[in-house]
């Protein structure tokens, strides 16, 4: 971080109870004006369910000592414990075991454990969270983290930030990625010539303490104890200050809203002489619709945001997976539109010049003549933006699906497939249905392996999704007549619903013939 070593550090518990009291002052009430303030019931709340439905996972790198002497932060060690005792207390987990704080915190430990997250479903969320030194390239183009372990502080020895996000992500991984990096010399001039928006991706971020020829300062706090300066400006936006970086009083915290807070407060604390000079942290990405650093209902005071907005209309393309009955296709009944879709449809409120999102409404509303005709004027403005002309296949498929017409809706599905991969289970479990319904096993059956595979390997061996993935593999082989193959993926089925559910539920009694009518 570039800071004057031999400072005393250390930052013990009680001194974080007491800094804990003094962050208690809140914000001013939020009311502006013609804002609705009438809560929205959770299962209609778009944002909510957005964010329960996310995998939020966390990883924390701390460099307290490189090895190299006059290279000591020991603060960098209290900046990870907090950060870990508040991404806990927002919901997320851990990535691994043990966080690599100290010497853990060196190449072997860092480079497995961003292995681990190309195995990430695509509803993942990972934060990488670290404190320590910075070295930017000579050229300026990239910035290098320094590890524990180096025998130098060197550009080529650390870990650079291209090289951590080609890691983590690998081609493989298509869930979110969100670096915040603690260190000297990190900001987006350190960036331009390596990592342009473009090669970041539309859903990670990078955010950074300072700009690119800057240091990073630790400030003293009311007990007398050391912390990062701009690490305390993150704890307290996801804590105690929450009213005040939450600027539209949504409930919701983006990166932009905490980069704007963290700008400030660092101001402050300069005027204030608690630091040397004026940070001015840095944010590359997090504009895409879906990310959201965190979210509390309770601290919700506007419930019309145009970012509660946006995340409603996601949750209801989420909510609109069709479940299409089992068996051969002429006996197949048209599906039901989910209810929760059509209590989504009642928050959404679109604009004219917004067909897509017209389209959706009007699906949920079961509208679906309406719904086709607003798909193909979205589909006109959009056909230079792959993510949106995405959207709009799935959702063509989905309103022919709706109709009962899957031969229809087999096409559509075709487009959306070639145009974007997934690594989504659900959607996977989709596809592999469409083709099944017009009898195309053979091209059915890897959609539904892929989106078992996932959940084999990212939920637990209980869980009630688990059992979904099962049923839909066991009846394509079912409708084939691999009642071998069928039968065994049906028990494990019928072992988890009846676990989780009962026996006496109607889904348990459902699985239960299944396996009878193997003959």
């Amino acid at each position: 971080m570039g800071l004057t070593p031999g400072v005393t550090r250390i930052f013990g518990w009680a001194s974080v109870f007491c800094w804990s009291l003094w962050l208690l002052a809140l914000g001013a009430p939020f009311s502006p004006a013609n804002a609705s303030t009438t809560p929205i019931p959770e299962n209609a709340d778009g944002p909510l369910l957005i964010w329960d439905e996310k995998a939020k996972y966390y990883l924390v790198i701390a460099v307290d000592n490189t090895g190299v002497p006059g290279t000591e932060l020991p603060f960098t060690v209290t900046d990870a414990k907090l950060v870990v005792q508040r991404f806990e207390q927002l919901g997320y987990r851990p990535l691994v075991e043990q966080q690599l704080i100290g010497s853990l915190a060196n190449r072997n430990h860092v480079n497995a454990a961003l292995k681990q997250i190309q195995s990430l479903p695509e509803s993942a969320s990972v934060i990488v969270y670290y404190s320590g030194h910075g070295v930017a390239s000579p050229n300026d183009k990239d910035v290098s983290l320094q590890l524990a372990g180096q025998n130098d502080l060197d550009y080529g020895l650390g870990i650079k930030v291209a090289d951590l996000l080609e890691s983590a992500k690998s081609n493989t991984y298509l869930g979110e990625l969100h670096l915040i990096i603690d260190a000297c010399f990190s900001g987006t001039g350190a960036f331009t010539g390596a990592l342009t928006l473009k090669e970041v991706g539309a859903k990670t971020t990078i955010f950074t303490s300072s700009a690119t020829t800057q240091n990073s300062y630790p400030i003293t706090l009311p007990a007398g104890s050391k912390l990062s300066a701009f690490t305390y400006t993150i704890l307290q936006a996801l804590g105690p200050e929450w009213s005040k970086a939450d600027d539209n009083g949504d409930g919701i915290l983006r990166f932009g809203e905490i980069k704007t807070y963290s700008f400030n407060q660092l101001r402050k604390l300069h005027k204030q002489g608690r630091i040397k000079e004026q940070m001015r942290p840095q944010l590359v990405g997090g504009h895409h619709e879906e990310v959201i650093l965190a979210y509390n209902r309770e601290e919700v005071r506007r419930w019309d945001s145009s970012t509660r907005e946006a995340l409603t209309l996601v949750a209801l393309e989420r909510s609109l997976i069709p479940t299409m009955p089992t068996g051969a296709p002429e006996k197949s009944e048209k599906p039901e539109i989910p209810q929760e879709a059509q209590l989504l449809a009642k928050q959404l409120t679109p604009t004219n010049d917004d067909p897509y999102a017209l389209g959706i409404k009007a699906q949920a509303e079961g509208r679906l003549d309406d719904a086709k005709k607003l798909f193909a004027k979205a589909e006109e403005l959009e056909k230079a933006h792959k993510e949106k002309l995405a959207k709009i296949y799935l959702a063509r498929g989905r309103n022919e699906t709706y109709a009962g017409n899957y031969k229809d809706a087999l096409p559509w599905y075709r487009k959306r497939v070639a145009l974007q991969p997934t690594k989504d289970p659900a959607l996977l479990n989709e596809f592999g249905q469409a083709w099944s319904q017009t009898g195309k096993y053979k091209e059915a059956l890897p959609f539904y392996q892929e989106a078992l595979a996932l959940r084999e390997n990212t939920l637990q061996a209980d869980d009630p999704t688990l059992a979904v993935s099962l049923n839909n593999l066991a009846s394509l082989y079912h409708v084939q007549e691999k009642y071998a193959e069928a039968e065994p993926l049906y028990q494990r089925a019928l072992s988890i619903n009846e676990q989780a559910l009962g026996s006496e539920h109607p889904k348990v009694a459902r699985n239960l013939s299944k396996p009878g009518e193997l003959v």
